[in-house]
């Protein structure tokens, strides 16, 4: 390594001391002197100023100068390098002139060896240089110090007071520093009464030390300071002072406690929100989840966690929604929404309705967060409205078709009467025998079979006539039994399994019966290579949650159950959905009316039941049948009173009703049996009649519903006049509607249409007995 180089400048009038000095300075091994003359002050002066030089050697004597007056002049300048000042005699008021003029070191020239000078003029240079950094660094210092929003301070130990503060401390503290220094105690007053431990504390300490505490300024505003302070050591490793730095915290700390306002309200929502929110990273993991995750899908923290957020997806989902996932993956901000099942912790599902946001660029987030609501009852109270909206488009589909059917069948009824009636009058008059007497069976046994078709109609409308009775159900089944097997034929084995602990119902036994036959025949039908049809009972208890199950609203409590179940082949749902319609029958043309499953639909909801199918093609079919369960010994069967005729009756009846046919008969019938027939076709007519009669009237047959008023209307307007006057009803009404006008009362006689001519004598004969 090459050595260092100085360059020296020796003012000196003496030549040869010039080349003496030069001859010294070349012996130097550590260092390449570089020595320039300059002969007079003013030369010296010259050269300092032309050109840059590490050190001068200054003689004392310039001749009529001296080299004080040099001194005198160089440090007037900014820079200067080091002055040596050389002189041929010891002399101790010289030295010190010297020193005081700014020399840096005293030579005797008789006393100087190559050795001697080299390590002063070194010595001289690098003190120099060492003062220069010095100064340089401590005008950064004060400048740094007087500039920088914060306060610098010094601390002296041993004296107990701050020997520095920079004016900083003017700004924040609103002091004057002065007064700081006269009074070390107002940094500690300063401080608030509840801080003033804190810095107390630590001032005086030797280790290293921050702490936060607020100071209130003369006109009360109260800031808050950060103070650092650090210890300063000797040589020797002792702290003699102490060093900080204070700056003002207040904007900062009223940020933060923004911040940790702002954190701690977002993590209250956060713990307390219904939504889930979920941080993955790009291959699905669980990054973080909000507290709201365990609380619906039961997952702790450490459960899920790491784990792929796909794993506890619905296998008939996941695919979709790893779909929607990868989508946005390479999208920076891009989100995407998606609906789907999710496990939960103890194996069931919710249904989540997702967002997605691709935050993996975001410097604070860095994963893909999903942001999910919970759906699931929203969605199942969605599937139970368009179930109940299905079940009532269904209900009032079947009550549309229901007053068709009712409303057909009241008029077939009237059509009926009167062809049976008839038929039933004219064979009364045929001979026993010849081809007059089967053409009047053939009408009388196609008006029987049209008024089962037309009851059939009336009892899926359920505008037929009940006559509930309190019923052992089992014991209607074995009644059965033996008639059922028989109707089923060989190749279908029938099973019952009743629950001898079902309880009662009450129903009209002959509907109930028509029930269990038409479900049988059904079942059969459904079995053409055979097999095994199953009727059981048993008791069951309705909740509101059946009605979400099956396609009917239903009153909860307690029913029995009557099922009749087939091995069959099934039926799909376009069928099923149509299966007690009426007249609807996927059997070929002629084989069945479509009535059947229609007529146990009416049955059983007129009775207070319900009636319900289950079945999918090739699985059988079940059809599940309840009705209300009643606390009460069946009722015992009235016994038969067999009709007697005892010939020509002597009575005067009146007879009210609108439809012509039906009132011309029933008025031959009447007069057969020798009875006094006014008939009027109306209420007014009707009023018209019995005045002109003088009120001596016997019974009044009359309809129910007419056109212009009701026949209990008219019954009682005559009954307060005619309080004897008895009543007989005609009606092809259901008994609600019956029951509606009034007419169901055991004063009362109610004959239904059609009727037979022996049917209607017998109405006539026992009301007037009565």
């Amino acid at each position: 390594m090459s050595p260092e180089t100085l360059r020296v400048l020796l003012v000196e009038d003496d030549e040869d001391d010039f080349v003496l000095t030069r001859a010294l300075l070349s012996e130097a091994r550590g260092v390449k002197f570089l020595l320039a003359w300059a002969p007079t002050v003013e030369d010296g002066l010259a050269a300092l100023r032309d050109g840059a030089f590490d050190a001068v050697l200054l003689d004392y004597y310039l001749g009529g100068a001296s080299g004080l007056d040099f001194l005198d002049r160089l440090t007037s300048r900014a820079a200067t390098p080091p002055v040596l000042l050389l002189t041929g005699v010891a002399d101790d008021g010289v030295d010190m002139a010297a020193m005081r003029a700014g020399a840096a070191d005293f030579l005797v020239k008789s006393e100087i060896t190559p050795l001697l000078l080299e390590r002063a003029v070194r010595y001289a240079v690098q003190q120099h240089r060492s003062e220069q950094a010095l100064r340089e660094s401590e005008e950064r210092f004060r400048q740094l110090a007087e500039n920088i929003g914060a306060v610098f301070w010094l601390y002296d130990l041993a004296q107990g007071r701050t020997v520095y503060v920079s004016p900083a401390y003017e700004r924040i503290w609103a002091r004057a520093i002065d007064e700081l220094y006269a009074d070390p105690g107002v940094w500690l007053r300063s401080m608030h009464p509840d801080d003033a431990e804190v810095l107390a504390s630590v001032m005086g300490t030797v280790q290293p030390y921050e702490v936060e505490y607020r100071i209130v300024r003369p006109d009360g505003e109260v800031r808050w300071i950060r103070d650092r302070g650090f210890p300063i050591r000797d040589a020797r490793g002792a702290a003699f002072r102490t060093a900080g730095i204070a700056e003002d915290i207040t904007e900062r700390r009223a940020a933060q406690d923004t911040l940790a306002s702002r954190e701690a309200y977002f993590r209250a929502l956060m713990e307390n929100a219904q939504d889930l929110v979920v941080s993955l990273d790009l291959e699905g993991r669980v990054r973080d989840h909000s507290p709201s995750v365990e609380r619906l899908l039961g997952y702790g923290y450490d459960e899920l966690h790491g784990r792929n957020i796909f794993e506890i997806i619905h296998p008939e989902d996941v695919g979709e929604v790893l779909g929607a996932f990868m989508s946005i993956l390479g999208q920076p901000g891009a989100s995407v929404t998606r609906e789907y099942r999710i496990q939960t912790a103890d194996g069931g599902w919710r249904i989540l309705e997702s967002t997605g946001y691709n935050l993996v660029q975001h410097p604070a987030v860095g994963a893909v967060v999903v942001n999910s609501h919970d759906v699931t009852e929203r969605r199942q109270a969605e599937q139970e409205l368009r179930a109940s909206e299905e079940q009532l488009r269904q209900s009032q589909k079947l009550e549309a078709v229901g007053r068709l059917a009712g409303g057909i069948a009241h008029d077939f009824n009237n059509l009926l009467t009167a062809i049976q009636g008839n038929a039933e009058m004219l064979l009364m008059e045929a001979p026993e025998s010849g081809p007059l007497r089967e053409d009047l069976m053939e009408i009388k046994r196609a008006s029987i079979r049209a008024a089962g078709l037309t009851r059939q109609l009336l009892a899926f409308s359920r505008k037929q006539m009940l006559a509930p009775k309190v019923l052992d159900l089992n014991a209607s089944v074995r009644e059965m039994e033996r008639m059922l097997g028989r109707l089923l034929g060989e190749d279908v084995t029938l099973v019952t399994r009743l629950d001898a602990r079902a309880s009662r119902v009450k129903a009209d036994p002959g509907q109930l019966e028509q029930v269990i036959m038409n479900l049988a025949v059904n079942g059969r039908d459904a079995l053409p290579r055979g097999g095994v049809l199953v009727i059981e009972t048993t008791d069951a208890r309705l909740t509101e949650a059946d009605s979400r199950r099956y396609p009917y609203s239903v009153v909860p409590g307690p029913y029995v159950q009557l099922a009749v179940c087939d091995e069959g082949v099934g039926m799909p749902p376009e069928v099923l959905a149509r299966v007690f319609e009426p007249f609807f029958t996927t059997k070929e043309p002629g084989h069945g009316t479509g009535l059947g499953l229609s007529t146990v639909y009416g049955i059983v909801k007129q009775s207070g039941g319900y009636v319900w199918v289950e079945s999918e093609p090739g699985r059988g079919t079940t059809f599940r049948v309840y009705l209300p369960a009643v606390e009460a010994e069946p009722d015992r069967p009235e016994p038969v009173v067999p009709m007697v005729d005892d010939g020509p009756r002597t009575a005067t009846i009146l007879l009210v009703e609108d439809e012509d046919a039906v009132r011309t008969l029933a008025r031959k019938i009447l007069e057969r049996k020798g009875y006094l027939v006014l008939d009027a076709r109306c209420r007014a007519d009707a009023r018209q009649v019995f005045e002109q009669a003088g009120g001596r009237i016997d019974l009044l047959m009359t309809d129910v519903v007419m056109p212009e008023g009701s026949g209990r209307e008219l019954a009682e307007e005559l009954l307060a006049v005619s309080p004897g006057l008895r009543v007989v009803f005609m009606s092809g009404y259901t008994d609600d509607a019956l029951i509606r006008h009034g007419v169901l009362e055991s004063r009362f006689q109610l004959i239904q249409k059609p009727f037979t001519p022996d049917a209607l004598w017998m109405a006539v004969g026992e009301a007037l007995e009565k």
